[in-house]
């Protein structure tokens, strides 16, 4: 019997045992590592928006940024082309190719050919364009618009963190809403809606002894060539005739003169002779390619960067600006106040400056001198007052004539209205200057 109860005993052991090991539960290893909880959908929506912020910060540094695209090989062959440059910042500087040029807003003599255009200034981001300077194309004048750095400019990040907070998706719901209102907010102009002025103060350039006022004029927009409705109740004569279509332009801050060039700058400048004339009477007897030789001294005297006034840029200034009254003249419905002009010049040259001003403190804009404008002259196909604005627009070379404005001592009041004429380049007339 005894025999029998030992092989079950046995039995027992190597069957039935193992059965029941196999059915105890299972007692989970001993870890050191803890696991991050999964976030929500809303934490997850929250970090992507944030961290795809990132981008929008980068970091300061004093030296300019400077990533030029490749330049095309110059022509074995190529000529030297005369090309003009814009900019809608003051103190822009232009490098073409990686090499430096100067000012933004001026004329170079470069190789025929692909060169890569490269401008940048303090506070903005820098902007590169591919140009094609060729001998047989009219347009040889390039704009390069700047745009400001944003708020954000100069913070940094350091390595990302993974975690998030519920202050970080109240920041983002604020910067939404900021974001939102200012898409929603009016585009304004100068004719359209107020606008704040922002004064800045006169520049004055000395010369030799001789003070040149420089007279800041705000960037803004206006419409072009536009005659006021009751201009035949104050001046006599046809000044509706020969004007190209009213267009509507906008353009960046800049300089001008208070003056025009005087008898007493220009010899001054131009060391040929000595003044004939009252040194203060402006002078009247230069070329339009004259013009630019006294501005390349001037520029080699002062380090300036000065030039002659665009066409939109000269009438802008005549009519006033952003502080403009509209008024048919510069600065007044009644010429004499502000003109020397056939009918009250007495058969004699006056000062510059012996006339009230415009609205933004310019002398002369009416009467005294036609002067001479940067641009060739231009007739502005397609545009018109509904049209988008032309943005620091120069016309098209045309038959070889230049811009001349303002009408002068021997010219009756309908040509001292903000009249367009056109030169060849042969006559001699005076101009200020702008920068």
């Amino acid at each position: 019997m005894k025999k029998y109860l030992i092989i079950l005993f046995a039995f027992s052991l190597f069957v039935l045992a193992p059965q029941a090991f196999a059915q105890a539960p299972q007692v989970a290893k001993p870890t050191t590592k803890t696991e991050k909880p999964k976030p929500t959908k809303q934490q997850t929506r929250v970090k992507q928006q944030t961290k795809s912020q990132r981008s929008t910060y980068r970091r300061k540094s004093n030296t300019p940024k400077r990533t030029f695209l490749p330049p095309a090989k110059p022509k074995s062959d190529a000529k030297d082309i005369e090309v003009s440059f814009g900019c809608n910042v003051y103190g822009a500087v232009l490098s073409i190719d990686g090499e430096q040029l100067g000012d933004a807003n001026e004329r170079y003599t470069i190789k025929e050919g692909q060169h890569v255009a490269h401008v940048e200034a303090d506070g903005y981001d820098s902007t590169d364009m591919l140009i094609d300077v060729n001998e047989n194309e009219d347009n040889r004048y390039f704009y390069l618009e700047l745009f400001e750095m944003g708020d954000n400019e100069g913070e940094t990040f350091g390595d990302w963190d993974d975690s998030w907070s519920d202050d970080a998706e109240e920041e983002t719901k604020d910067q939404s809403s900021i974001q939102s209102q200012e898409l929603q907010r009016p585009q304004q102009s100068v004719e359209e809606s107020p606008v704040e002025i922002m004064d800045m103060p006169n520049e004055t350039i000395m010369v030799k002894g001789i003070p040149i006022v420089m007279v800041h004029v705000q960037g803004g927009t206006y419409t072009r060539y536009k005659v006021p409705d009751n201009i035949e109740s104050i001046v006599k004569g046809n000044v509706r005739s020969g004007l190209p279509s009213a267009h509507k332009v906008t353009l960046s801050s800049y300089y001008i003169g208070q003056c025009e060039v005087t008898q007493e700058l220009w010899h001054a400048v131009m060391e040929d002779d000595e003044v004939e004339f009252g040194p203060q009477f402006p002078y009247d007897e230069a070329d339009w390619d004259q013009c630019h030789e006294f501005i390349e001294k001037l520029n080699e005297l002062t380090g300036k960067h000065f030039r002659l006034p665009t066409d939109a840029e000269w009438e802008f200034a005549a009519r006033g600006g952003v502080k403009s009254h509209g008024y048919v003249f510069s600065g007044s419905n009644d010429i004499d106040e502000v003109a020397w002009y056939y009918n009250n010049y007495d058969g004699v040259y006056h000062d510059v400056g012996t006339k009230a001003p415009n609205e933004l403190g310019i002398h002369d804009m009416s009467g005294s001198v036609p002067e001479w404008c940067e641009d060739w002259w231009w007739y502005w196909p397609g545009v018109d007052e509904q049209s988008a604005p032309l943005v620091n627009p120069r016309g098209e070379e045309y038959h070889g004539l230049h811009v001349i404005r303002g009408g002068g001592y021997g010219q009756p009041e309908d040509c001292c209205v903000f009249r367009l004429y056109n030169n060849s380049g042969t006559g001699t007339y005076g101009f200020r200057l702008a920068f």
